[in-house]
C-alpha cells in the first residue's frame, strides 16, 4: 500500500493536468460571475445597470455598426503616444545621467521627489493656465504622471552598474560611447522595462484623466458621454475598451523584454 507523503508535492486536482485544472477553475468562476451579473442586470433598472447581453449589444452598435468607439480609441492612442514617448525619451536620459553622475542626482533628485509626491490633479488647473485645455494639455498630463516612473526607474539601474566592468572595458581602451552600449545600457534593460510597465500603467491614468476634466474625448470622453446619457452598456464598453488597451500595451512591452532580453526568460 503507498503512502502519501505530507512533505512531498501534492496536486489540489490530481485527476487533472494542473494548467488545465486551473484554466477550469478560471472558466467555471467566470460562467458563474456573468451568470449573476446577467440575472441582477435583467431585475433593474436600464438606466442603472446593464447585463453583459446588453453589453454585448452596445458593443456591436459602437464597434460593429458605426466607428464610435475606434475613433475614440484611436484619438486616445495619439495624445498618449506623444506624451509617453516624450517621457520614455526624457525618463530614460535623465535616468541614466543621475545616476552615473553623483553631483546631477544631488541636484535633481528633490525635485523629481517632489513631482512624484504632488497629486496630478492638483496642477491641473495650471496646466488649463499654461496649455489651455486642448491636446497639449492631455500630453502634458500623460507626460508628467508617467515620466517619473521611468526615471527612476532607470535611475536604479544605471546605479546597479558594475563599477569592475566599467573599469575592465576601460582598460581594454573602451570609449565612453563603447561602454555605455555595451555595459550601462545592458545592465539598465530590466529597470527599464520595469519601468515602462509601471508608467504604461500611469499613462493610461494621466490619458483618461485628461479626457474626462479637460477635453471631452477619446475613450474618457467616451465613458464621460454615456454616463450623462444614462447608458450604462455603452459605459461598460468604454471601460472594457480601457483595459483591453492597457492589457495590449503591456502585451507589447513584454513582447519587446523578450525580443531585446532573450536571456531573462531562460
Amino acid at each position: 500500500m503507498r503512502l502519501l507523503s505530507e512533505s512531498g508535492p501534492r496536486s489540489d486536482i490530481p485527476f487533472l493536468d494542473r494548467r488545465v485544472g486551473v484554466w477550469a477553475v478560471r472558466l467555471g468562476a467566470a460562467v458563474v460571475v456573468f451568470g449573476l451579473w446577467e440575472l441582477y442586470g435583467q431585475s433593474v433598472n436600464r438606466a442603472l445597470f446593464s447585463p453583459p447581453s446588453r453589453v454585448i449589444t452596445a458593443f456591436f452598435e459602437v464597434a460593429i455598426q458605426t466607428t464610435v468607439l475606434w475613433s475614440a480609441i484611436g484619438d486616445s492612442l495619439i495624445s498618449m503616444s506623444i506624451g509617453f514617448g516624450l517621457a520614455i525619451l526624457v525618463g530614460t536620459g535623465a535616468g541614466i545621467l543621475m545616476g552615473r553622475i553623483r553631483l546631477l542626482e544631488y541636484v535633481v533628485d528633490p525635485y523629481v521627489s517632489f513631482l512624484y509626491a504632488l497629486p496630478t490633479v492638483a496642477i491641473l488647473p495650471l496646466i488649463v493656465i499654461w496649455v489651455g485645455i486642448g491636446q497639449p494639455a492631455r500630453v502634458l498630463i500623460v507626460f508628467i504622471i508617467s515620466v517619473v516612473p521611468v526615471l527612476l526607474n532607470t535611475m536604479a539601474g544605471a546605479k546597479q552598474v558594475s563599477r569592475d566592468l566599467v573599469d575592465v572595458g576601460r582598460n581594454y581602451g573602451g570609449s565612453d560611447g563603447q561602454i555605455l552600449r555595451t555595459i550601462v545600457l545592458p545592465a539598465i534593460l530590466p529597470f527599464f522595462f520595469a519601468g515602462l510597465r509601471l508608467g504604461i500603467g500611469s499613462a493610461l491614468i494621466g490619458m483618461i484623466l485628461g479626457e474626462m476634466l479637460l477635453v471631452i474625448r477619446g475613450l474618457g470622453g467616451f465613458v464621460v458621454e454615456y454616463s450623462n446619457r444614462f447608458r450604462p452598456d455603452k459605459v461598460f464598453v468604454g471601460l472594457l475598451a480601457i483595459v483591453g488597451l492597457s492589457l495590449t500595451l503591456r502585451f507589447l512591452v513584454q513582447a519587446t523584454r523578450r525580443r531585446l532580453m532573450p536571456w531573462s526568460e531562460v
